[in-house]
């Protein structure tokens, strides 16, 4: 419509030429820029301070004193200038931070039991620094499986997961920012290698929408730039649902890469010794590869990862007692695999069918049940591999055993030790035997 092109127009001749494509600017467009935004900020930022006293906008919580002038430019650089909207982004922001109890949600010990599932999850690290000395943020959005992950945990505790992180990474940007005497803002990068149709889930989405409007209004100008890499085709209709949800100057600083033709882009904000060896950098590291991927839930205990080969299968042997129940629970990354449980009783090499081996979709939706022994002997977690010629499957699981309680033994009762007098052993104390 004639409104909405107007209101683009308007936000056009607020944005510098170079920054609809900041990743190509000249050293010397981006001074002249700076140069310009200091002077407007010198004369702003005290009127702004100003009314936020008369309007009683309690503005201690927020940060040191010598941060407060950095904090007032981000809120103003958001609302292009335009004071009357910097106080009202501002009051809300306020009032934001005392409803949902911001202060409290920086300590990890004040979330609940899904925060230390998540940081062991999500596939994002501080990795390298970018050519101002701060640390880039990477994040592997395509092993992300948004179905599995909010089928057992809440979109709140992922929305206040997130709080935390902007926190943290927020008050590293700042304290870098008063030490220089300049505040830059972070460099970020998301991976999108394995981004699909799955990332399409509608919960996942809405979720994806809530966290850009809470970073819009409450977390402005801490993105620095975002290299958006190695974009499948899939990436097309996810962005267009996403693109409306950004601020124009929002957009102005992603820049889109090809899935190999990224490493120059990159170069411009940062060292090549910086980046990675995965994307063609010299930076030796591991990001950590249990990361992402089919989210393994609630369990207590260690996920461990393994992988089966092409045209390969591997099982996983657990040794029980009658009585004993067998939890497992695993997830594949990307593809799926065919499963299989079976039984051999103690003392034979007959295996028992307990669940025919076939497909399950693992790359989707973790795949979970127990299995109870009918009396002493082993059971077998058959993963099998042999139909795909082309492809190595990646799984991580779990499996946890229970149900030991009186067992008489030469030990007596609850000694630790079976009729036939061997120990019995606890999931933590005798991990499963894996076998190719």
């Amino acid at each position: 419509t004639a409104e909405n092109i107007d209101s683009v127009m308007a936000a056009l001749e607020e944005t510098p030429v170079w920054m609809t494509c900041p990743m190509r600017a000249t050293d010397e467009e981006k001074e002249n820029h700076a140069k310009k935004r200091k002077e407007k900020e010198a004369e702003l930022i005290p009127q702004f301070r100003e009314l936020c006293k008369q309007n009683e906008v309690n503005l201690s919580e927020l940060g040191s004193e010598e941060a407060l002038p950095i904090l007032l430019g981000r809120f103003l650089r958001a609302r292009r200038y335009q004071i009357d909207d910097a106080l009202q982004m501002m009051q809300e922001h306020v009032k934001w931070r005392e409803e949902i109890e911001v202060v409290r949600l920086r300590n990890p010990e004040n979330h609940n039991d899904s925060f230390e599932q998540l940081m062991d999850y999500w596939p994002g690290e501080l990795v390298g620094e970018d050519r101002d000395g701060i640390t880039v943020y990477w994040e592997r959005v395509g092993t992300l499986d948004p179905g599995s992950l909010l089928k057992q945990l809440k979109t709140e505790d992922i929305v206040k997961f997130h709080i935390f992180k902007q926190e943290q990474s927020l008050a590293d940007i700042m304290n870098h920012a008063v030490e220089k005497g300049v505040y830059k803002g972070r460099v970020a990068v998301m991976d999108l290698h394995g981004l699909g149709w799955k990332h399409m889930h509608k919960e996942g989405m809405n979720m994806l929408k809530q966290i850009i409007r809470l970073d819009e209004s409450n977390y402005p100008e801490v993105l620095k730039r975002l290299f958006i890499i190695r974009a499948p085709a899939a990436f097309t209709a996810i962005w267009k649902l996403v693109k409306p949800w950004l601020d124009t100057r929002t957009l102005a600083k992603i820049e889109i890469c090809g899935y190999y033709d990224f490493l120059e882009a990159l170069q411009l904000e940062m060292e090549l010794d910086q980046i990675p060896e995965l994307y063609g950098g010299g930076l030796k590291c591991s990001f950590n590869p249990r990361r992402g991927g089919v989210f393994c839930g609630k369990w207590d205990g260690t996920a461990k990862t393994m992988d089966v080969g092409r045209s390969d299968s591997t099982e996983i042997s657990i040794d029980g007692v009658e009585g004993q129940i067998v939890h497992y629970d695993f997830g594949t990354e990307f593809y799926d695999i065919s499963f299989g449980i079976f039984f051999v009783e103690e003392g034979s090499e007959e295996k028992q069918v307990v669940k025919e081996n076939e497909k399950v979709n693992s790359h989707q939706q973790r795949v979970e049940g127990t299995y109870t022994f009918p009396k002493g002997g082993r059971v077998i977690l058959f993963f099998d591999n042999t139909y795909s010629w082309t492809r190595g499957k990646s799984v991580t699981y779990r499996v946890r055993i229970e149900g030991i309680q009186e067992i008489e033994g030469e030990g007596g009762v609850n000694s630790g030790k079976d009729k036939n007098n061997r120990k019995i052993f606890s999931s933590s104390e005798r991990p499963p035997k894996t076998k190719k």
